[in-house]
């Protein structure tokens, strides 16, 4: 709510320039005098816009018309390859992933299954996780996004998707029963793909 009421804040200073009809932008002058044209500002402004900036894309997705295509659109963007998505498998788990996480199915298993992939925020890179209760949401709304827009690219990630999940799922299973029944080498595990 803090953050939409900054949007807000940002929205409100720069609506002669958001809601423009008259004035177009040729040029690089075009934009300075638009610019020379907005009141000064102050350090709420300049906080709002710094903080919205920072929480863009998290804003667009929830303020977003387009809802049905937020899940695949995300999913592409986990593609790229400056993400360095990877699947992990393993029983040697960090605090920080299991947290919360009390799922039926894990009472079954030992260890976890989870997505990891790297953003940089504020210059900084960061690592960000997605545990099995998690990605079993994003499946569901994964195959629930709008299905009859759907073009071939989000299909097909949808479809890998999908499948690596459910191949995920069978290696935890086998590598917990594995560890269950003590055998040696699978005392601890852990795979990345």
């Amino acid at each position: 709510e803090e953050k939409l009421s900054m949007v807000s804040t940002v929205r409100g200073y720069l609506h002669s320039l958001i809601y423009r009809t008259q004035i177009y932008i040729d040029d690089f002058t075009d934009l300075v005098h638009i610019l020379s044209e907005l009141r000064r500002t102050d350090e709420n402004v300049i906080s709002s816009l710094r903080i919205s900036t920072e929480h863009a894309s998290a804003l667009m997705e929830l303020l977003d018309d387009n809802k049905g295509q937020a899940a695949p659109d995300r999913l592409l963007a986990l593609h790229h390859e400056q993400k360095r998505t990877t699947w992990r498998c393993s029983n040697i788990i960090d605090a920080a992933l299991n947290e919360g996480n009390h799922d039926s199915e894990s009472m079954d298993t030992v260890g976890e299954v989870w997505l990891e992939w790297y953003v940089i925020r504020k210059g900084i890179e960061e690592i960000k996780r997605q545990n099995i209760s998690e990605l079993m949401d994003f499946q569901s709304t994964v195959v629930l996004s709008a299905t009859d827009t759907r073009k071939e690219k989000y299909q097909g990630a949808i479809d890998n998707f999908i499948q690596q999940f459910g191949w995920m799922k069978q290696l935890w299973t086998s590598l917990s029963q594995l560890h269950t029944v003590g055998h040696f080498d699978y005392r601890t595990f852990s795979y990345d793909f």
